[in-house]
């Protein structure tokens, strides 16, 4: 599992992109039903999975401008592993996405490498990352 720590060794200051980005803990839940989709659309409902808010990007077009009332430093939670994990092992089978609240990547939060870890034993649980941002290494394969 790659923790915080190895994950800034493994991009040094570019997983940060230009920003540092703010670390505390979350007290809010970490999984919950999005229920926001228009009846008229035709999505399922999907987690959201909180693992950080906010983007650096600042994209004109961006609805996560408005989010979070102007403010444009990321935050990134870091509560336990564990705690994220209980949340997960509540919830049912589905779509989790960490692209809700943040760009997922553009900031790399201390949590994502043990997300990325149990999503991958799951066989009804999928991890969905949304990005415009190029930290990919996390998910490059090593040679053995």
């Amino acid at each position: 599992m790659l923790n915080y720590v190895e994950g800034i060794a493994l991009f040094g200051n570019a997983a940060f992109e230009g920003s540092r980005g703010v670390g505390r803990e979350r007290k809010s839940p970490f999984v919950r039903l999005f229920t926001k989709t228009p009846t008229d659309v035709l999505c399922p409902h999907f987690y959201e999975l909180i693992l950080s808010n906010g983007c650096p990007y600042d994209c004109a077009y961006c609805y996560l401008r408005l989010t979070f009332r102007g403010r444009k430093e990321p935050v990134v939670f870091t509560n336990s592993w564990q705690q994220v994990q209980n949340e997960l092992d509540r919830a049912g089978p589905g779509v989790f996405s960490t692209g809700e609240l943040a760009d997922s990547l553009a900031v790399v939060p201390p949590l994502l490498g043990e997300a990325i870890e149990y999503f991958r034993g799951q066989k009804q649980k999928y991890l969905l990352l949304t990005t415009k941002s190029c930290n990919v290494k996390l998910f490059e394969c090593k040679a053995v």
